[in-house]
């Protein structure tokens, strides 16, 4: 009666299939070991000549700050991708182009990747908030580093729409100048007749008419904090768009990069291992 009710137990057929597949994988494990592990050091050995035989490069990080508002951070993503696409096809005389550089210059350039702050490329970032632009540079040749630094920045703030619109901003912002420079000069003009009249005795102040200069001041004091964010504006607009937060900074030696290609390696012969034992049919015992 209790054989019969451990046979119709759920948990207990599972625990002994569990134990059977267990028992399973360990006969298969211990008699092709030895297989295994010459599978798993040929992978290993074999991603480690590959990682080996590539050429050393140099590879670093500048990162700038966009002030253009009217440009999306994935608009200066596509732009970088466009060059990276360049880069990797070998087309380093458009790419010179591009940069401003002569196609010598950038004959060693390997990658060019914009990023988010997050690690994501920026070409497929679409969310809205202002962030940095993180881009990465790779290239065989260290000398390059310094002037695509130059290069980047004038290349992200130097399209014709963005020169386009940046003058139109620029002359509005500076009729807006205008006009708040006349409203300042009116505002003094009132305090100093005000003043004036204070002096000459032709006015005197009670306590009920305190309020007028007092409200004058305070709005000169607004018209004053509005030109010089008018001003600002100006500054920044006749500017480039992107502006650098700090440069490319290459190591002194160049690098074959991390280990990610050896430790791919490892995970596809434990992977390849594994299948081949528990794939391979067993030989079948003689009886005789």
């Amino acid at each position: 009666m209790n054989d019969s009710s451990k046979a119709g137990n759920p948990l207990i057929e599972y625990a002994q299939l569990l134990q059977e597949t267990t028992h399973f994988f360990i006969r298969r494990i211990r008699r092709n070991f030895w297989v295994m592990l010459l599978i798993i050091l040929f992978c290993t050995g074999a991603a480690a000549a590959l990682w080996y035989r590539q050429k050393p490069f140099y590879e670093s990080q500048m990162v700038g700050s966009y002030i253009n508002e009217r440009f999306s951070r994935k608009t200066y993503g596509e732009m970088v991708e466009k060059l990276n696409q360049l880069a990797k096809s070998g087309s380093y005389q458009e790419l010179g182009k591009q940069l401003g550089l002569k196609p010598e210059q950038v004959g060693g350039i390997i990658a060019l990747e914009a990023k988010n702050r997050a690690g994501s490329p920026l070409h497929e970032d679409i969310t809205g908030d202002h962030q940095d632009i993180y881009i990465n540079l790779r290239s065989y040749d260290r000398e390059i580093f310094q002037p695509a630094e130059a290069a980047l920045i004038r290349y992200l703030s130097g399209t014709q729409y963005q020169t386009d619109i940046g003058k139109m901003q620029v002359r509005k912002l500076e009729e807006k100048l205008n006009f708040q420079h006349e409203d300042l000069q009116k505002a003094d003009s009132l305090l100093q007749a005000f003043m004036s009249s204070l002096r000459l005795g032709y006015l005197r102040l009670d306590s009920a008419g305190r309020s007028g200069p007092v409200d004058l001041l305070y709005y000169r004091e607004q018209l004053y904090d509005k030109l010089t964010s008018t001003e600002q504006r100006i500054t920044l607009e006749s500017g480039p768009s992107v502006l650098l937060l700090h440069g490319f900074s290459p190591a002194d030696r160049p690098s074959r990069g991390s280990f990610k290609m050896v430790i791919a390696g490892i995970i596809i012969g434990l992977l390849l291992a594994f299948c081949w034992a528990i794939l391979k049919p067993e030989r079948p015992r003689d009886n005789g």
